[in-house]
């Protein structure tokens, strides 16, 4: 009696519940309302008596009062909730029993609250005695949209694919597309590969995006399988249009076993956009299989826009979340892997991956990519790039000493490199930037550059005539920058800054600022 304690509590005791439930056995079917609106809350083991008498007396009863109470509109009275936990119970119950009779039910209360889940425990039992017609209930109540797709797989579907494999795919066809992985890899399993033209062709005659889905399964299950076969098959009997489909599929199964026979191959029949995505697979794959070196792999990539895209697919692979400085295969240092960019000299490709080889910490690879930034290839890089490179290579201790791998950045932004990452170290470190500044001058452009930002840097931070505010700025700037905002006001990036003053007023504005920076 453990378990009526609260029922005790509340009611009488022991007693009590005694006579409950014998007035219960005794109750006639008019009479079950009345037990259900007189049930405590957490009444689990009433609410079992309560089921197991009415549907004793009756479960269309039970029904028709559930029927009833929302005809009237007040399901949403204080016991609603037991009522529905009630009929979900009973529906169970019913089905047991009289499968047929409470699906008759159900098609008549089509407009009945709370349904859904009395399909859900429907669908499976319906599925076990009938494998099709549960499932076309279950597509028919919705239930292909939800999570609810257990019985895709197990025994039930089992039965339909092996008594008609056409009719299981028409279903499995219909559910959602990311609730039937395994679904069809039973069809393939169990009638796919030992039919698997007819396979193919059921998948691609459907014309969507699930049968074309299912085709490649398929012709996928088959090659590894049993690759000679599937070859041939795409080479002789297919039509052009579906040795199309399968040329990918058929190149990534090859790889597994012969990556370079099958990149060859896969370059004398795709075209560009397909090669592109297939090298690109090939290369990735290659990455962690033992005795296969993906650089090389790489470097026989002939097709430019594929070796574009692998090469960046595989540096973001090694080092998009940064890297540990080895791998599974063999154990690559960062300076191994590295090397495999060692021949691309595509201007675009070694901007994209520099992003990519920027994130490497190791300090082997930190190593390669001292020697990138004094190799030809560093006047490859645009500008911002360059710049993130060295930025990347700075001694924290020595910061001047990148300045030198300027030199190696093309000369149309070389100056404007070196403004940069003077001006981002300015901001980190005044003292030693200017420091440096004194020590190297630099070339009239890089001044020029460098007189322009610290001028705007100086008129964003104080007024046009806050001569107090002006005067702080000298004293807590170091002169080698002082000196680089005098000469920024006797170019025309001051004059730009005081627009809106006459000619006469920019002079005299001026000259009071100078005056000022001299004192």
């Amino acid at each position: 009696m453990r378990g009526l304690t609260n029922w005790q509590r509340r009611e009488g005791g022991e007693e009590a519940w005694l006579r409950w439930v014998a007035e219960l056995e005794n109750a006639t079917v008019e009479e079950m309302p009345r037990f259900l609106e007189a049930l405590p809350k957490r009444s689990g083991v009433a609410m079992d008596l309560i089921v197991e008498r009415w549907l004793d007396l009756g479960p269309e009863h039970a029904w028709q009062h559930y029927q009833e109470r929302f005809a009237r509109g007040v399901m949403n009275s204080g016991y609603s909730s037991r009522e529905v936990s009630l009929m979900r119970a009973l529906v169970r119950r019913w089905a047991e029993e009289d499968l047929e009779g409470v699906l008759a039910a159900m098609e008549e209360g089509k407009a009945l609250p709370y349904l859904q889940e009395f399909h859900r425990e429907l669908a499976p039992r319906l599925a076990k005695v009938d494998p099709e017609r549960g499932l076309r209930y279950a597509l028919k109540n919705g239930m292909h949209r939800s999570g609810y797709s257990f019985f895709l797989s197990g025994e039930p579907l089992q039965r339909l694919i092996d008594g008609d494999p056409r009719v299981a795919a028409e279903l499995i066809f219909e559910w959602d597309e990311s609730r039937t992985r395994d679904a069809r890899k039973q069809l393939i399993e169990r009638w796919g590969l030992q039919n698997p033209q007819k396979a193919i062709r059921l998948g691609l005659d459907r014309d969507d995006g699930m049968g074309e889905l299912f085709a490649d399964e398929a012709f996928v299950a088959w090659a590894e399988e049993d690759y000679a076969a599937a070859s041939a098959w795409v080479e002789g009997e297919a039509s052009v249009q579906e040795a199309s489909l399968f040329i990918a599929p058929l190149v990534d199964v090859w790889s597994r076993e012969d990556p370079f026979a099958a990149l060859q191959w896969a370059e004398e029949q795709l075209p560009g956009s397909e090669l592109t995505a297939t090298v690109k697979r090939l290369i990735l794959g290659a990455i962690d299989r033992e005795g296969v070196d993906a650089g090389e792999l790489l470097r026989r990539v002939r097709s430019p826009d594929g070796q574009q895209e692998a090469a960046v697919a595989l540096a973001e692979a090694l080092w998009g979340s940064g890297s540990s400085g080895e791998t599974s295969n063999g154990g690559e240092t960062d300076r191994e892997r590295l090397a495999w960019f060692d021949h691309i000299t595509d201007e675009e490709t070694i901007n994209q991956l520099l992003l990519s080889f920027t994130r490497v910490k190791t300090e082997e690879g930190r190593q390669w990519l001292q020697e990138f930034a004094r190799s030809e290839r560093m006047a490859l890089l645009e500008r911002h790039r360059a710049t993130l490179l060295i930025q990347q290579l700075q001694d924290p201790n020595n910061v001047g000493e990148s300045f030198k791998l300027v030199e190696f950045v093309d000369e149309r932004w070389r100056e404007q490199c070196r403004a940069d990452l003077f001006e981002r170290w300015y901001v980190h470190d005044p003292d030693s930037s200017a420091s440096w500044l004194e020590e190297n001058p630099g070339t009239p452009q890089l001044r020029a550059l460098l007189s322009q930002s610290m001028v705007e840097r100086f008129f964003s931070s104080i007024g046009e005539q806050d001569w107090q505010t002006m005067r702080q700025f000298k004293a807590n700037t170091p002169a080698p920058v002082v000196r680089l905002v005098r000469e920024g006001l006797l170019q025309n990036v001051a004059r730009a800054r005081l627009e809106g003053h006459s000619n006469e007023e920019i002079e005299r504005h001026l000259g009071k600022i100078l005056q000022v920076l001299d004192e």
